[in-house]
């Protein structure tokens, strides 16, 4: 079997949501994005921008059956980016992910994040050359 160059480029998607501390209620899933059918995640990150508060503060990305699926325990009180660990994952059918917050100690007032997911669709074809 001969494979062929099929002149065809596929190009990475991303999606961006910025939040703060008053848009996360604890321990509940928050959807965040929703990618098509077919999709593969290549990347993304979770960003916090302003440190949250309290003994421990922790987010987790992923699907509300699978909450660590793309992150597990990124620490809010740390101002910086963290990569999503949950890469090349497919998902044939279309799939909602989001973020859970989970904290511990006096309730925090204080964050702001950004998240960035990065993916591609399995089968679609952006521009044809050649």
């Amino acid at each position: 079997m001969t494979i062929r160059n099929k002149n065809a480029v596929q190009k990475i998607s991303s999606q961006v949501v910025s939040f703060d501390i008053a848009d996360l209620p604890l321990n509940t899933f928050v959807p965040l994005f929703s990618v098509p059918n077919g999709t593969l995640i290549r990347g993304g990150l979770s960003y916090v921008e302003v440190a949250a508060g309290g003994t421990t503060n922790v987010l987790d990305y992923g699907t509300s059956g699978a909450p660590t699926a793309l992150l597990n325990d990124d620490d809010a009180k740390t101002v910086g980016a963290t990569a999503f660990t949950g890469v090349n994952l497919y998902y044939a059918t279309g799939t909602t992910f989001g973020v859970t917050r989970t904290e511990t100690g006096s309730p925090s007032a204080t964050g702001k994040f950004f998240a960035i997911i990065e993916y591609e669709v399995i089968g679609t074809v952006d521009e044809v050359y050649g």
